[in-house]
């Protein structure tokens, strides 16, 4: 082998290692900063088609927000039960049911706060819990959970498939 391309090997070995390094490390900065910066997503299964009964699953971090709870620590589980009355409360407020009018009807949203637990969804933490209305017959769900939160969205499963509600399409035939 040629003493030139011998002496060459190493400064290029050298050059596509650091180049490496480069491209790692942009990736690395890159991630993290799309995970410091996640969307504020909310899950919901509302299973009968016309029967106000929706499994909510909510980001901790957007309660934390709009609830304004303290953000110098960490939410820890027994933090979050004795908060259960003021999560209900601001369930009552932000989901309301409506007749085939859209006019908001006085019902009355209810959980069993035994059944509520805690879920992992895409390395964030969710509460997930049970809702039913003592509500005969609604048409509309109008959403407004985290509304506050800039690029809020939830993604909804009903019998008739998905919906995403958002600030622009708050709006959910039932």
């Amino acid at each position: 082998m040629n003493t030139d391309v011998q002496a060459a090997m190493p400064s290029t070995v050298t050059a596509w290692s650091l180049r490496s390094l480069s491209a790692g490390v942009a990736i690395a900065l890159t991630l993290s900063t799309v995970q410091a910066h996640s969307l504020s997503t909310s899950y919901a299964k509302i299973p009968i088609q016309g029967q106000p009964t929706i499994q909510l699953q909510l980001a901790l971090n957007d309660l934390q927000l709009a609830l304004q709870w303290s953000t110098q620590r960490d939410l820890t589980w027994s933090m979050v039960k004795t908060q259960f009355p003021q999560i209900l409360a601001h369930l009552q407020q932000q989901l309301v049911l409506h007749n085939d009018q859209r006019q908001p009807l006085a019902c009355v949203w209810q959980s069993d706060t035994s059944a509520w637990k805690l879920t992992q969804i895409q390395q964030q933490y969710y509460l997930q819990l049970p809702l039913t209305s003592d509500c005969p017959k609604a048409s509309w769900l109008h959403y407004q959970l985290f509304m506050q939160l800039h690029d809020h969205k939830a993604l909804i499963n009903t019998p008739l498939g998905e919906s995403i509600l958002d600030e622009a399409t708050p709006w959910l035939a039932l």
